[in-house]
């Protein structure tokens, strides 16, 4: 088995019009954040906020479209730029006709449909919110653009993360940054 076909193309989850289901799972995973950190004499509430995060996200998922999006290879995002060239000179490609495809050309899942046709790809963008849509486009942009490997660190092989490290509001912070998005 070789390289390329060890490879995995990275995947991003999208619910668009689960406004208060999506408030109620961050307000979640900021609690199990904030009982990761918390007092390590006291009951663990972390295993039931893990069955309210699955309860919630089931919630959320019923309650939207959930859009899937996978990243495209280098070539076929390029192709895709080709595809939609820009009267402007100093632009790469036409951000009009681009977005719609990106999100069309990327999605692998919408509702209970497999993937977007460049048409309703369009139809969305004419027809969502400029936030809803902002957030189809940048997952879509995001997941072809974003490496998915983690840095390597000599921390990691010399000292394992102890949990005493989260006892600062600088890590707290960070963590809970990482719950929310």
């Amino acid at each position: 088995m070789g390289v390329i076909d060890q490879y995995k193309k990275s995947t991003v989850t999208v619910r668009i019009g689960s406004g208060a289901a999506q408030d109620r799972i961050n307000k979640i995973r900021v609690a199990i954040t904030a009982a990761r950190v918390g007092d390590p004499g006291l009951d663990d509430p972390t295993p039931q906020l893990e069955r309210d995060l699955a309860e919630a996200t089931s919630a959320a998922d019923d309650d939207a479209i959930v859009f899937i999006f996978e990243a495209l290879s280098g070539v076929e995002m390029e192709a895709l730029k080709l595809a939609h060239p820009s009267s402007n000179k100093d632009l790469a490609f036409d951000p009009v006709t681009f977005a719609p495809a990106l999100i069309a050309a990327s999605c692998i899942g919408a509702g209970d449909q497999d993937g977007l046709t460049t048409a309703e790809a369009a139809e969305i963008w004419d027809e969502f919110s400029a936030g809803d849509c902002e957030q189809l486009y940048g997952a879509a942009w995001g997941v072809t653009n974003t490496a998915h490997l983690r840095p390597f660190s000599v921390t990691d092989i010399d000292k394992p993360a102890q949990t005493s490290d989260l006892n600062s509001t600088t890590a707290l912070l960070e963590e809970l940054n990482t719950a929310v998005s």
